[in-house]
């Protein structure tokens, strides 16, 4: 057998270890069929819409066109930016100490263990990619149906995208560390963002608007040129924007792009054991930081200056949780008001009320609507899913219930200042009712309530972490049918009945909120049923 072979086998028989693990446990069957399902509904949800269709009733299209390219563009650019600068500082392996002492010594040589390194990264970005179709339905409500084969492409190029950042990564880090070209590689970086921001300057002063500036720059038919960021940017922008003639040349062009710097770094991969040590070890030193209670990342440094807390009263008893939780955040972002991420939020939230032509309630009860269902589908971080990892949750005196609730109000607190921050400046500018305000604002932070609440029912429900973390989309689609459908269908009765949007979307937060309480009650009942994880 090749070395090659041999490292898939290694490979295999853990994978082989989830199927003994289904046939102990067959209910997990019913869980990947109904993740097949929920797929393969948004699938025929996306792919089933007219693509000939004309979108003549949509208002604005052109305007919405124009941003759409505009954000794609800023984020391929952002984040082609930011591997460019994070791997020139250090390398992210894939390995963990247990590689190091078997894989490590044994004779296979480092460009192998490195290119199987790579084909296993980049199996894991495709399959990522792949769930960027759940935004489609989404898109779909702004820019009305979408053509399949156009969506095709579009996902074709965010998986070109990802799997560009595989070989470009660790080349990156080779340059910075092995030959010295660390601060050549910030010059050029520097060079590319001032050249985008004399652009935009540029395109300010001959529109004589600063919207048109922005859309001048980033949409100018030589933007798309630029190696990997306007190639990308146009593969995944003919999703909306449909093919053009250079759309298959930049795709080549991307693949080839691929292909070269993965010779290369395969090439001067003779040191990646060396490379890769240093990620491995931080790993380790993560997971025993974790069993031993400290918080810690890998982008932590050990050099990182950390705030000094003065604490001044300690909470007893079930309230000690969330004098912790105001303590660490504090110790974390100094304060739960005056953050960057914070500062941002608003930032977009002032730019799109100023720049949106069209400032109806309408438009602001669907981007509360947009942001709700993000909401839903993305990963919320629960306070109880970190304690269910210590043992204090458990010896501590105090009723339960007051036990989740202190460890969910600092959530709660932040998802009251985002979600203000995201909405109600909008909410201002388009000069909507208070009452619109109220319903938009309610309706997201209710869906974030009732999940925080229902957690630990959850996890009971399922009580394996790593179960958790692959059936984490079926997860979200039961709790959709068990606890979402049934304020949606009242929401949509009382919208019907009183033509009324906000009235729907306060009539949803108010059952939310009913069914957040009930579920308090049953975690109290149920919690002597928690594992330590």
């Amino acid at each position: 057998m090749s070395t090659f072979g041999f490292l898939i086998l290694q490979d295999l028989r853990k994978f082989k270890n989830y199927i003994l693990e289904i046939k102990k446990k067959p209910w997990k069957l019913l869980l990947y069929i109904f993740y097949i399902l929920w797929f393969g509904f948004i699938l025929y949800t996306a792919f089933n819409g007219n693509g000939d269709k004309q979108a003549t009733s949509i208002p604005n299209l052109v305007f919405k066109k124009d941003l759409f390219s505009v954000l794609i563009k800023a984020l391929v650019f952002v984040l082609f930016t930011t591997t460019l600068y994070s791997s020139s500082k250090n390398f992210d392996g894939l390995f963990s100490m247990g590689d190091v002492n078997f894989l490590f010594p044994s004779p296979i040589s480092p460009k192998i263990v490195l290119a199987y390194s790579m084909v296993k990264q980049s199996f894991v970005l495709v399959i990522t990619s792949i769930f960027m179709v759940f935004m489609f339905p989404l898109l779909q409500v702004f820019y009305g149906p979408l053509h399949p084969g156009s969506m095709v492409y579009g996902i074709v190029g965010i998986m070109a995208l990802f799997l560009f950042t595989v070989p470009f990564s660790y080349l990156t880090f080779v340059l910075s560390t092995r030959f010295g070209f660390k601060k050549w590689l910030h010059y050029f970086l520097y060079g590319l963002v001032i050249f985008i921001l004399m652009a935009i300057g540029y395109g300010i002063y001959i529109q004589q608007d600063l919207l048109q500036g922005v859309f001048w720059a980033f949409n100018h038919p030589l933007f798309n040129y630029i190696p990997i960021i306007g190639w990308s940017a146009e593969l995944i922008g003919v999703s909306i924007l449909g093919k053009t003639a250079l759309s298959t040349l930049f795709l080549v062009l991307q693949l080839l792009t691929i292909g070269i710097l993965t010779f290369l770094a395969i090439f001067l991969g003779e040191d990646y054991y060396e490379d890769a040590l240093p990620s491995a070890e931080k790993r380790w030193e993560l997971l025993r930081n974790k069993n031993q209670g400290k918080r810690m990342s890998m982008k932590d440094a050990p050099s990182k200056k950390v705030r000094q807390v003065e604490v001044k009263s300690v909470g007893q008893g079930p309230w000690a949780f969330l004098w912790m939780q105001l303590v660490s955040n504090k110790r974390a972002s100094g304060s739960l008001i005056f953050q960057w991420k914070v500062l941002a939020v608003l930032i977009v939230s002032i730019a799109f009320g100023v720049l949106m032509p069209d400032k109806s309630s309408m438009i602001y009860f669907i981007a509360s609507g947009a942001i709700a269902y993000i909401t839903f589908l993305s990963s919320m971080q629960v306070s109880i899913d970190y304690e269910l990892k210590m043992k204090y949750i458990f010896i501590l005196p105090g009723q339960a219930w007051k036990k989740i609730l202190a460890l969910n109000i600092v959530p709660i607190m932040k998802v009251i200042i985002f979600m203000s921050c995201a909405l109600l400046p909008v909410g201002v500018i388009f000069r909507v009712s208070l009452f619109s305000i109220v319903g938009a604002l309610a309706f997201p932070m209710s869906m974030v309530f009732l999940n925080l609440f229902s957690s630990v029912i959850i996890h009971i429900l399922i009580p394996s972490s790593f179960d958790m973390k692959a059936f984490f989309p079926v997860i979200r689609l039961l709790t959709f049918l068990l606890f979402l459908l049934p304020p949606g269908i009242i929401g949509i009765i009382v919208g019907a009945y009183t033509n009324s949007v906000a009235l729907a979307f306060i009539s949803v937060a108010g059952i939310n909120l009913l069914l957040s309480a009930l579920f308090l009650w049953m975690s109290e009942l149920m919690f002597g049923r928690l594992e330590l994880r």
